[in-house]
């Protein structure tokens, strides 16, 4: 084996294309983010919101839900004073939720809900923020964040490096609420 020395450079985002060279292959996340925040009321009147994790099954849904009160199993909720979801259990710290049969998962956040902006993010979303906070190459709804690292690359760099030969790959990640989570460790 020999030895060899790595040598460590401090570059900037735009120098990406000089990096890579002909043959060399990118993988990207084409997850993409979905309005998962949604605002809701217990039926004691109580102030909920909910953060989708992941779909279950296509009336089904793991959620984060941040309220005075956690609500208790077989209760309702009603979302934007127009549906009522049903919380029938619990998985840890998550809740499970349900939607009426007329309303799959993903018409109910298309319809009522918000992008989940990251916390240092201080400010409400804005209709902007649904393609905003996107990557240029976002495909398959799921996610509650987006793979933010993916943010930077813009449609004429991704042409760039086609043009001179870089591959790409795909994956589908879904980038879940709990990265916005802080990290906890004992």
């Amino acid at each position: 084996e020999k030895n060899e020395v790595l040598n460590l450079q401090h570059t900037i985002f735009s120098d990406l294309e000089t990096l890579i060279k002909p043959n060399d292959i990118l993988v990207f996340n084409d997850t993409k983010v979905v309005p998962a925040r949604l605002f809701a009321q217990k039926q004691t009147g109580g102030k909920l919101e909910i953060l989708f994790e992941r779909a279950l099954d296509k009336h089904t849904f793991l959620a984060h839900v941040k309220s005075s009160k956690s609500p208790k199993e077989g209760s309702c909720i009603l979302v934007d004073g127009k549906v009522e979801l049903t919380m029938t259990s619990r998985e840890g710290a998550l809740f499970v939720l349900q939607t009426p049969e007329h309303i799959p998962v993903f018409e109910l956040l298309e319809t009522y809900g918000h992008i989940p902006l990251p916390p240092y993010i201080e400010r409400k979303d804005e209709t902007l923020d649904a393609s905003r906070y996107q990557t240029v190459y976002a495909q398959k709804p799921g996610a509650a964040a987006a793979p933010t690292a993916g943010l930077h690359f813009d449609e004429a760099l991704l042409e760039r490096l086609k043009q001179k030969g870089v591959k790409t790959a795909y994956v589908t990640l879904h980038v879940g609420a709990g990265t916005f989570q802080p990290v906890r460790v004992d």
